[in-house]
């Protein structure tokens, strides 16, 4: 009973070396980490600041060379986007005993793109107009046979800066005159 008393009590002894052996070892342990709550915040990309342009549209008609009228547009763009500026009206037309409409006026659509020096510009244009007949005004109806006259482009074009660009040309079909799309691209941030 000695001997099992006394292993017992080496035993006892030995884990209290051990244990005061490993207490220095174990207090230089760093604390568990404790994570936050909620996670920090995720900054947002940033966003890439885009040119923007004001567009000053004319429609020149000339006639041997001198512009005998002129009408102005204009729409402020971000490079990359698009714009579309209509003028029309529906004109009633007597035929017969009915009463036809016919959309006469201005249409302009436009897209534009920034490279390097230049601004690309895609532009579609029509315009629709009366030249024989009665002569429409605001609050008249056509009874004659009315003769319309139509005038389309869709371009693609390279605009310098601040540049006036004439970007399209349409002759007459009745006239010597023609139409002009003028476009000048003018930077505003």
């Amino acid at each position: 009973m000695n001997t099992l008393s006394n292993i017992r009590n080496r035993s006892a002894v030995l884990a209290l070396v051990i244990c005061a052996f490993l207490m220095p070892i174990l207090a230089q342990e760093k604390p568990p980490v404790t994570l936050p709550l909620k996670p920090p915040p995720i900054p947002a990309p940033a966003q890439e600041e885009r040119s923007v342009y004001r567009l000053q549209i004319n429609v020149n008609e000339t006639e041997a060379g001198k512009v005998v009228n002129s009408r102005g547009y204009q729409m402020v763009l971000e490079d990359g986007g698009n714009g579309t500026i209509k003028v029309a009206r529906d004109l009633p037309i007597i035929v017969g005993q009915a009463t036809q409409y016919r959309n006469i006026g201005l249409s302009l659509s436009c897209r534009i793109m920034e490279r390097k020096d230049y601004l690309f510009v895609s532009m579609r244009f029509s315009l629709n107009d009366v030249i024989a007949g009665d002569s429409p005004n605001s609050s008249s109806t056509v009874t004659a046979s009315p003769v319309f006259r139509t005038y389309d482009s869709d371009v693609n074009a390279a605009v310098k800066p601040g540049t006036p660009t004439v970007i399209a040309t349409m002759d007459s079909l009745t006239s010597k005159g023609r139409y002009e799309l003028e476009v000048t691209a003018t930077k505003i941030h």
